[in-house]
Parts: structure tokens; sequence; C-alpha cells
């Protein structure tokens, strides 16, 4: 997909326009400096790609994402942790950051998913700067039982890397900002 919407006519005919208006157009995707490659591989599956031609010397790859080391290795108390249950790992990147009514609302859905599963829940929170510890621990209310019987962690940032935990066996869902390397770490 990402091939096609950068090499489709209407993007191919902006980006010339501003390259000769004198903007960087440098910033596109790398699928649109596959127009002229010979061979270009691409960080995409097939079977998830929308039904269009893909020429012959685009090749994907599925994802190209890497462990730098074991989950053991980085956090081996956390990946004891993840053997207790099917866990489900809430990480919205490293840019992200929750606000209180943001923290509420996946703390409510939180609360009915633990109330109808087995699983257990670690949750990647970087709260708003502008965000007191005080006002975190109350959006977290619906789920502060969860929270002390350590069913559900939060924590502003995860030593493991994600690909590393995904490769546990113990994740059984994923819930991320739709980013490509969020989206390929769970298939990897």
């Amino acid at each position: 997909m990402g091939y096609k919407a950068f090499t489709a006519p209407h993007i191919t005919e902006r980006a010339a326009w501003l390259s000769a208006h004198g903007l960087n157009v440098t910033a596109l995707p790398p699928a649109a400096a596959c127009s002229d490659a010979p061979l270009c591989i691409v960080h995409s599956l097939a079977e998830g790609e929308l039904p269009y031609h893909v020429p012959s010397r685009i090749k994907t790859v599925g994802p190209m994402v890497l462990s730098m080391a074991s989950a053991a290795e980085q956090d081996a108390e956390l990946v004891q942790w993840l053997t207790r249950a099917p866990t489900v790992i809430i990480n919205m990147g490293s840019i992200f950051t929750w606000d209180s009514a943001y923290i509420v609302e996946m703390a409510l859905v939180l609360k009915q998913v633990l109330k109808d599963t087995n699983v257990q829940v670690l949750w990647k929170l970087q709260k708003r700067p502008d965000l007191s510890q005080d006002e975190v621990i109350a959006a977290l209310a619906p789920v502060a039982k969860a929270i002390e019987e350590d069913r559900v962690r939060v924590s502003a940032w995860i030593k493991a890397d994600p690909t590393a935990l995904m490769e546990t066996g113990d994740v059984v869902l994923a819930v991320h900002h739709g980013g490509a390397s969020s989206f390929y770490e769970p298939l990897s």
C-alpha cells in the first residue's frame, strides 16, 4: 500500500511541483524513491495490502524489526510476570502522551476486559507533562484494584523492546497507535 500510495499520479505530481518550486521533497517515504530503482525491498506484507498491481521489482519482505536481546536478558522480572497470564500490551509509542480523559477511557475499557477475561495488562503510560501524578492516580481509579493486585502494570517506560516481548509468546494482544513498527512488531 505504501508503494501505491506514494507513487500514485496525484502524489508524484505534487512532489514534482514542490521540487520545481524549490521545496525539499526528500522527506517522502522510501516507497516514493522506488520509482526508478531496479529492485526495491519494502517493509510490508503482500497479504496485508490492498489488491492492486505491484511491479515485479518491488519485493515485500514483511516485518523488518529486530529485538536487540531476548526479553529475559533485557528485563527478567517482567518476563517472569508475563508468564503468569495471557498479556495485553498497550504501547502508544514514544511521542504520544496521555491526558486524564484518555487515561480514564482506557481504564474503563480495561476494567471491562479484566472482568470478562483472564488477561493481565502491561500499559506504557507516558503522561502529559502538565498532568500531576495525583491526577494520573485519580484517572486510573477504574483499575486501581487490578494495579494493586499486579494484574495491571503501568509504567512510563518499558525496558524490554516490544519485539522481544512479542517473542516471548505470552502477549495475546498489542494495542498501539498504528505506526508501521508498532503494527509489524506483533507480526514478527
